[in-house]
């Protein structure tokens, strides 16, 4: 049974598949090497995806103080503009 031999054990951890290969003689020597390269990609793949969740987390974080620093500007603009139409008005008296 050429599976039996080929996959000693799988286990569904994160979505994603991690296969642990048996190394038999009656697996050839191609297939055991593509097996292989899947298990490592599927772990590189697994690292983006962490990262990919992480930099949204921090994009989220970025774009929530840019909104707060455009209100605060928002309002310190309204606050100038008060002031110079008090100067302003000060200045004809």
């Amino acid at each position: 049974m050429l599976l039996g031999n080929l996959f000693s054990v799988i286990t569904w951890q994160h979505s994603a598949v991690s296969v642990y290969l048996a190394r038999s003689a009656n697996v050839p020597e191609g297939l055991y090497i593509c097996c292989f390269f899947f298990l490592q990609l599927s772990k590189e793949k697994k690292a983006l995806d962490d990262r990919v969740v992480e930099l949204s987390t921090h994009l989220a974080e970025e774009e929530e103080r840019s909104k707060v620093a455009t209100k605060q500007k928002s309002k310190l603009e309204a606050l100038v503009a008060d002031l110079e139409e008090r100067l302003r008005k000060e200045q004809e008296v």
